[in-house]
């Protein structure tokens, strides 16, 4: 006896998607020209989003201080 057919593949998750903005945001972002510190919503420390690593890069002119800063992603 011969069985023809298909066989479905195994289902895979999706991959979590690259994220929409890369934001640094902390203490120096009004130093580099948003209206306050501690704003994931200004544009001014966009950082540009490396898929293949998912670094998040950029390059910003600060005076040397005490500063606190992190890194936002957002869908």
């Amino acid at each position: 006896m011969i069985l023809a057919g298909t066989v479905a593949p195994p289902a895979l998750a999706d991959p979590t998607p690259n994220p929409g903005t890369v934001t640094l945001v902390g203490s120096l972002q009004s130093e580099l020209g948003c209206s306050g510190d501690w704003m994931p919503g200004c544009t001014v420390t966009n950082l540009s989003f490396d898929a293949g690593n998912g670094d998040g890069r950029g390059s910003f002119d600060i005076v040397t201080s005490s500063r606190n800063e992190a890194i936002v992603k957002a869908h």
